[in-house]
């Protein structure tokens, strides 16, 4: 049995640089290179599709679409607002469970990373091209350790906005 390790081109280098130190770490795990838009399939049936993201330019940084049992998620941490490129792939697409970051709270951060104002946007472009609805789970994600939020601030903060607020060991079911 091997471990699949997918990522950009950044990622495998820095992979194999750490990797080095082992003299077999190609018996035990297998690096896919994946770019913008490639989809794979993994072992227990998951189909990835990963999109572009704005997060450290110029590597190509990577959010995912995850697909099993006609269900769909859109996992997109380590990103600000997404590329029109992204925007467009997702044009017909509906999701189940948006994770979003975060990172960036109050401050009002639209590249890189995202914050409150810029989640906001985010999903209401989302409704308008109908990737989610009311039954959608969003979540709010990938959060930075300043400001002093704690995460009953976040909550308060994003009370009636219909997000979910991730913590250390929350699970989702959907």
């Amino acid at each position: 049995f091997k471990l699949s390790v997918y990522g950009n081109r950044t990622v495998e280098e820095k992979f194999y640089e750490a990797a080095s130190i082992f003299s077999d770490v190609d018996e035990f795990i297998e690096f896919h290179q994946i770019s913008p838009f490639d989809q794979f399939r993994t072992g227990d049936g998951y189909t990835v599709t990963a999109l572009a993201a704005d997060h450290n330019q110029p590597e190509e940084s990577l959010i995912y679409i995850i697909q099993k049992n006609g269900q769909s998620v859109l996992y997109a941490h380590d990103t600000g607002i997404f590329p029109e490129i992204t925007w467009k792939y997702l044009e017909g697409k509906y999701f189940d469970f948006v994770s979003l970051d975060c990172t960036a709270l109050s401050r009002d951060w639209r590249k890189g990373h995202m914050g409150f104002r810029a989640v906001d946007e985010v999903t209401e472009r989302m409704k308008a091209m109908r990737c989610i609805s009311h039954d959608t789970i969003l979540v709010l994600n990938h959060f930075a350790h300043y400001e002093d939020y704690t995460h009953d601030k976040i909550c308060k903060e994003v009370e009636n906005k219909n997000y979910c607020v991730a913590y250390d060991g929350c699970q989702f079911v959907f």
